[in-house]
C-alpha cells in the first residue's frame, strides 16, 4: 500500500492554505497498524492499538457522508513522555482560525466519552461525544501556526475535521491579555468516563490515572463532600491495587482538593500520599468516618483531601496501604487555593450573579470546560445559563486569577 497516494482526492490542497477539509468519506478504506502522515493528516497507530476507516452513511447539516474514522478506543500515550503513540490524529493549524468537526460515540449508549483539542500542550476544545447520534461541533482556535492533536478518552467515529484560518473563517474574537487554562481540565469528575474496567491508562485533563499492570474499574456509586454538599456525584473510579497510581500535571502552585473514600468502615489503614519531585508533600489516613452534616436532616458528606501543592509541575497519588475510591479530583492555582478563594469573598455569587471585585474579566466554563460565558467586567448575570454545575475563572489586570466552582 502506498501511503502517499491513500488521499489522492485530496492532494490539490496544500499546507499552508486558507481552508483544509479532511472527508473521510474520500480517504481509501483501509485499517492503520503503524503512524501514517498523508496530505497533513497524521493518524498515530501502531499494531496492537489500530485506526479503522470503514463504510458508514450518514447525513449531517444537508453533507452525506458514506465513511468514517474509528478511533478504535483510548488515545495510547507513552507513560514516559506523554507523546502520542497510537489512536491520536494530528493536522496542522496556520494561526487563529475556526475548526469544525463531526462525530459520534462508537456505541449508541457509550455516554462520557470526550475529544480533546490540543495545541502545544494546550486545551483548546474538550467535548463529550453523542451517544447515538452524529453531530457537527465548531470552535475558534486563537493561537499561533502549530500542529493540533485530537485525543479520544474511549471510541469516538469521525466523518469530517476541518480548519478555516481567520481571513476565510470570519472575524476573529478577542482574547484577553491573560492566557485562561481551561478550566475543564482541572476538574475531573468519575461521572465523565465510561462505566467499565479499565486495562489501560486512562487521560482526563491533567490526570492520568495509572495502571501499572493492574485495572481500574468506573461503577456507580453516590456520595456527597464537604466542600459542596449540595453537589451529589453519581460514580467513582476505584483503584483495584495498591499498584495503581495517579500523576496530576499541576500548572501552578495551588491545591488539590480530593473527593475520596476508601469504602470500608471497618478498614482504618488506608493512607492518601502525594509526592512531588520526590519529595512527601501529603500523607493522611481517608477514613469512612470523617463526615458532616449540614444542618438537621441534611444528606451526609464526606470530608476532602486538601493537598497544598508548592510548585507547579507532576504530583503522584499512591495509596501504599490500601486501595481508595476516587468520587471528583480539582485543582486550584494560588497559594491558597480554594479555601483562601472563599474566605478573601474576592470571587462568590450572590443570586445568579458572578462576582468577582477588581477583576477585568470573567469566564464560565461548564464541568467539561466548554466556555459557556464571559464578560469584561467584576460581575456576570447567569440567568441565561441552565441550571448544572460550573467554574467560574476571574482575571485580574495584574495577572492573578481565581477560580470557583458553583451550582446555579
Amino acid at each position: 500500500m502506498k501511503k502517499t497516494l491513500l488521499f489522492a482526492a485530496l492532494a490539490a490542497l496544500t499546507t499552508g492554505a486558507v481552508a483544509q477539509t479532511w472527508n473521510f468519506s474520500e480517504f481509501t478504506a483501509t485499517t492503520f497498524n503503524e503512524t501514517t502522515e498523508v496530505n497533513n493528516f497524521k493518524i498515530y497507530a501502531n499494531s496492537e492499538f489500530g485506526v479503522t476507516i470503514d463504510a458508514n452513511n450518514k447525513t449531517v447539516d444537508g453533507v452525506s457522508y458514506t465513511q468514517r474514522i474509528k478511533s478504535g478506543g483510548m488515545s495510547q500515550l507513552d507513560s514516559l513522555t506523554n507523546e502520542p503513540l497510537a489512536r491520536v490524529y494530528e493536522f496542522p493549524v496556520t494561526g487563529a482560525g475556526t475548526v469544525e468537526y463531526v462525530m459520534t460515540s462508537s456505541s449508541s449508549s457509550g455516554t462520557g466519552r470526550f475529544i480533546k483539542f490540543v495545541a502545544n500542550g494546550d486545551t483548546i476544545a474538550k467535548q463529550e461525544a453523542p451517544a447515538g447520534t452524529v453531530e457537527k461541533y465548531s470552535f475558534e482556535y486563537t493561537g499561533e501556526a502549530t500542529n493540533m492533536q485530537i485525543f479520544f478518552t474511549g471510541g469516538i467515529n469521525m466523518y469530517m475535521v476541518s480548519y478555516t484560518a481567520g481571513e476565510g473563517g470570519g472575524e476573529t474574537p478577542d482574547t484577553p491579555d491573560t492566557p485562561v487554562e481551561p478550566a475543564g481540565d482541572w476538574v475531573f469528575d468519575a461521572a465523565s468516563l465510561a462505566a467499565q474496567t479499565y486495562s489501560e491508562d486512562i487521560v482526563s485533563g491533567i490526570y492520568t490515572f495509572l495502571c501499572n499492570g493492574k485495572t481500574w474499574v468506573v461503577d456507580a456509586n453516590t456520595a456527597r463532600f464537604s466542600n459542596d454538599s449540595t453537589i451529589q456525584y453519581t460514580q467513582r473510579i476505584k483503584a483495584k491495587s495498591k499498584s495503581n497510581t495517579i500523576s496530576i500535571a499541576c500548572p501552578d502552585v495551588g491545591t488539590l482538593t480530593f473527593g475520596v473514600r476508601t469504602g470500608s468502615n471497618s478498614d482504618v489503614t488506608r493512607t492518601l500520599v502525594a509526592t512531588q519531585n520526590g519529595t512527601e508533600i501529603y500523607n493522611k489516613l481517608v477514613l469512612e468516618s470523617d463526615t458532616v452534616e449540614h444542618g438537621e436532616g441534611a444528606p451526609k458528606a464526606y470530608l476532602t483531601h486538601e493537598v497544598a501543592v508548592p510548585a507547579a509541575g507532576e504530583v503522584t497519588i499512591t495509596m501504599p496501604t490500601g486501595n481508595l475510591n476516587y468520587y471528583f479530583i480539582s485543582f486550584t492555582n494560588g497559594q491558597g487555593g480554594v479555601q483562601q478563594v472563599l474566605d478573601l469573598g474576592k470571587l462568590f455569587m450572590s443570586g445568579n450573579v458572578v462576582i468577582a471585585d477588581g477583576a477585568a474579566r470573567l469566564y464560565v466554563y461548564d464541568i467539561v470546560g466548554k466556555l459557556v460565558a464571559t464578560a469584561n467586567a467584576s460581575e456576570l448575570d447567569l440567568n441565561r445559563v441552565s441550571r448544572g454545575i460550573y467554574i467560574v475563572k476571574a482575571v485580574y489586570a495584574d495577572g492573578r486569577t481565581q477560580t470557583l466552582k458553583i451550582r446555579r
